[in-house]
């Protein structure tokens, strides 16, 4: 429950004022909460998802095939320069589905200020994602 207070106090409610805020100024805003708990995380279940864990998806860890790591130079070690790129990750196949789905929405935001893609009047057949809703 503490947790849930700190997060809403520091994370969500500044969140969806920031979103209101734009959405009341005729601005696109789209909003996501990330509350998928990744398989090989080494926290309790009822942990839930932690604050970040997104990020892994963001930048492809889940269908990358490498773990982004360097060598420590005093003993010649591998060491993990990012909590995602390490061997105790083993990402299942839904997981490595969601990555594609991420990396999808944020190709499209950045491509055509939507995360679902190009405006049309009709939605593709062949399109993989769900329709993101405006935030209003």
């Amino acid at each position: 429950t503490l947790g849930k207070i700190i997060g809403d106090t520091f994370f969500t409610c500044p969140a969806y004022d920031f979103a209101n805020y734009f959405a009341k100024m005729n601005q696109s805003v789209y909003m996501y909460l990330f509350a998928h708990r990744i398989s090989s995380t080494p926290w309790p279940r009822w942990y839930g998802a932690t604050h970040g864990d997104e990020l892994a998806f963001t930048f492809a860890h889940p269908i990358a095939g490498h773990t982004n790591s360097m060598r420590n130079e005093e003993n010649e070690e591998k060491i993990s320069i990012n909590p995602w790129g390490n061997s105790n990750h083993r990402y299942s196949t839904k997981e490595k589905l969601l990555c594609n789905e991420i990396l999808t929405y944020w190709s499209n935001f950045v491509k055509y200020d939507s995360p679902n893609g190009p405006r049309t009047t009709s939605q593709s057949n062949d399109q993989k994602i769900k329709h993101w809703p405006e935030f209003k």
